[in-house]
């Protein structure tokens, strides 16, 4: 499921998501979609691609990525996250990409992600 550079995409990501079990790909590139990532994203267990890049996110990552174990890309650079990085993001061994790039982000290179990709 792709959204990309629509300006007039805005508001949350919707919780619905989390109930997509089969979903495999969700890009939200370039819109203005704002507040926060759904913990309910951690139920999207089919998912490899996740990229929400250039958009107005706020807040932490939620802590639910230790059941997501077929993502392979995981994207959310350009927004304005804070805080440090989720544990669970250390349970990512096949992720391909992590790219965290431009937000408001601590730890960055914390000893908790060594066998993972390199995170930008």
């Amino acid at each position: 499921m792709e959204f990309r550079s629509n300006s007039g995409l805005i508001g949350n990501i919707p919780l619905c998501f989390g109930v997509l079990k089969n979903l495999q790909s969700l890009v939200i590139l370039k819109n203005s979609v704002t507040a926060e990532i759904p913990s309910s994203i951690g139920n999207v267990i089919k998912l490899k691609k996740l990229v929400l890049v250039g958009n107005y996110l706020t807040s932490r990552i939620p802590d639910v990525f230790d059941r997501l174990n077929e993502l392979l890309i995981f994207d959310l650079c350009s927004n304005s996250l804070s805080g440090s990085l989720p544990l669970t993001l250390g349970s990512l061994t096949s992720a391909l990409k992590l790219d965290v790039n431009n937000n408001h982000l601590m730890d960055l290179m914390n000893n908790r992600f060594i066998g993972c990709p390199t995170i930008h």
